[in-house]
C-alpha cells in the first residue's frame, strides 16, 4: 500500500541513501532477536514454530502489518506460543539493502 515508517538506524554502510529512498530489506533469520520492550523494532505475532534440532524457527506477520511476513531462527529451548505477540529487534551490522529495480545491493562498496 505504499505506507512507510522507519524500523531503524542505518549501518554506516547505508548513510549514503537519501531519506525516502525506496529499498528492499534483506535479513536472515538468524540475524533477527526475540526482545523485551525496550529494545523492540517491531512487534510481530506468532503464525508458526518449527523446531529444528538445536534451534526453532519461528514465523511471524507483523503486528500492523500482517500482509508483512518474517521469520526468526532462536534457541531450541525457549516456549514460543502460537498467535502471541513478540518483540524483534535487527541486528543493524547485519541488515542488507536493495535496489528494488535492480536489485543491487546499496551498501557502500
Amino acid at each position: 500500500d505504499g505506507s512507510r515508517r522507519k524500523l531503524c538506524t542505518l549501518p554506516e554502510t547505508y548513510q549514503h541513501l537519501k531519506s525516502g529512498q525506496q529499498c528492499v530489506l534483506g535479513v536472515r533469520p538468524q540475524d533477527l532477536m526475540v526482545t523485551d520492550s525496550h529494545q523492540t523494532d517491531l512487534l510481530a505475532r506468532i503464525d508458526l514454530v518449527q523446531l529444528l534440532g538445536s534451534n526453532k524457527l519461528v514465523e511471524l506477520g507483523l503486528v500492523d502489518r500482517a500482509d508483512l511476513r518474517l521469520s526468526i531462527e532462536t534457541p531450541a529451548d525457549p516456549t514460543y506460543v502460537r498467535g502471541s505477540v513478540m518483540g524483534v529487534h535487527f541486528v543493524r551490522e547485519r541488515l542488507h539493502l536493495f535496489d528494488p529495480i535492480t536489485t543491487q545491493n546499496l551498501s557502500i562498496t
